[in-house]
């Protein structure tokens, strides 16, 4: 044990002083906040300035009400109008004529677009926007809703029914989400809740397992290349020098992470954010150690055979890509944990951390399900640790050809 302890501690203390990990430390975070936050600031920016919008209604139906509105009811954060409608208005000009005026004044950027209120709206309640770029939907949705209401009071009117009284009976309900346990523990969360806590367990296990599983075949190979692990191999043995590396890298990754999580937790208490559910942390906490040595441990067995960098780039990408399947089934396991096919998934070894910590969040899986899962895991990450020796102890003094898949399974089988 003395030599593994060795072994991990050289390889802790040369990843953790190469300058590409120290930049990794500030890089990764930037790059999360960056597509975090980025976006939402740029919207918020966006919506400090105020807009001119076009209204052409050529028979005059709903421009005054329609104006006013939209004018009171949208305000910039200085308690300015957010919109200021611009009546598009000719003398004798049919609706063909004021909509291609409306162009020009769009293409002249004299307005950001225009709403158009056909003659035949009260029949086919439907309405019109008109821009060189449709993509901003809030302000469409916006205008759709103001429209919508100004109908459903004039029709109000015409039936002899004051609208305050309907604004008063159809006010809109608020719904409190509460998670409550067997216990009768009770817990107010939501979906972004949810999501958040399942999201940053998925990115954390994903980084760990892609910068020191890359590390981890980079570092087999390199030493191949140059010959080192000829030198190591006569010091120790391949044991050792294989858990080694896995037990050194493996507190790299965790010092990584440990770093990011105190940062994340200062943003917590600064900000005074209580959105992220950790009342769970203890049941996650061993799928993401178990599961971790499970990838590690395919890291070395993908990895000792080869002997080039960019065969050891590929096969980590691919590696790395299992991970990512997850993703694709995230919302459906947040919005429905106890699907046949979310079940399934969350036995199968490869995606048992990512499904879980999707799953439990939500609504705490049955205990067999717990025990089963974690079982298997754990199984596997055994099996596959004990596979990894095998192959390590032949494939790092092996050179040239890369072996074929029968003397891989011979290696297995040798003792």
């Amino acid at each position: 044990m003395s030599k593994v302890f060795v072994v991990a501690k050289w390889e802790y203390i040369e990843r953790i002083k190469s300058k590409m990990f120290i930049a990794s430390l500030f890089i990764f975070p930037v790059i999360m906040v960056a597509f975090l936050i980025l976006p939402s600031l740029l919207v918020s920016r966006a919506e400090d300035r105020q807009k001119i919008i076009g209204l052409v209604d050529p028979e005059n139906k709903l421009s005054q009400v329609l104006i006013n509105k939209i004018v009171t009811r949208f305000e910039l954060k200085d308690e300015q109008p957010m919109y200021v409608i611009r009546k598009i208005e000719e003398p004798a000009a049919d609706a063909e004529t004021l909509r291609m005026i409306a162009n020009s004044l769009v293409f002249a950027e004299d307005i950001e677009g225009y709403i158009y209120i056909p003659p035949d709206i009260f029949e086919t309640n439907q309405s019109e926007y008109y821009s060189t770029n449709v993509g901003n939907v809030q302000d469409q949705n916006r205008f759709t809703a103001v429209i919508r209401d100004i109908l459903t009071e004039f029709r109000l009117e015409e039936r002899g029914v004051d609208p305050g009284i309907v604004d008063e009976i159809v006010k809109p309900v608020h719904m409190r989400t509460v998670r409550i346990s067997p216990t009768g523990d009770e817990q107010e969360a939501d979906f972004m809740t949810i999501f958040l806590s399942s999201y940053i367990f998925l990115m954390a296990m994903m980084m760990l397992i892609a910068t020191s599983g890359q590390i981890l075949i980079r570092s087999v190979v390199e030493e191949k290349t140059n010959r080192i692990i000829e030198v190591l191999a006569s010091s120790c043995s391949p044991t050792d020098l294989m858990a080694g590396k896995i037990l050194g890298l493996s507190a790299l990754g965790l010092t990584q992470i440990g770093l990011y999580a105190f940062m994340g937790i200062a943003a917590v208490w600064y900000f005074g954010f209580e959105g992220l559910a950790l009342a769970n942390l203890w049941l996650l906490l061993p799928y993401f150690i178990v599961g971790y040595l499970f990838y590690a441990a395919i890291f070395v067995v993908v990895g000792s055979p080869l002997s080039s960098e960019q065969e050891a780039q590929q096969i980590a990408g691919w590696v790395v890509l299992v991970l990512l399947i997850p993703m694709i089934f995230a919302i459906v396991a947040i919005e429905n944990p106890d699907m046949t096919v979310i079940r399934v998934l969350s036995f199968i070894p490869f995606f048992t951390p990512s499904f879980m910590a999707l799953r439990i969040p939500i609504a705490m899986p049955p205990t067999f399900d717990i025990i089963v899962t974690l079982g298997i895991l754990l199984l596997c990450a055994v099996i596959m640790m004990w596979i990894a020796g095998k192959i390590f102890r032949v494939a790092i003094l092996s050179y040239g050809k890369r072996p074929s898949i029968s003397e891989i399974l011979q290696w297995i089988k040798s003792g």
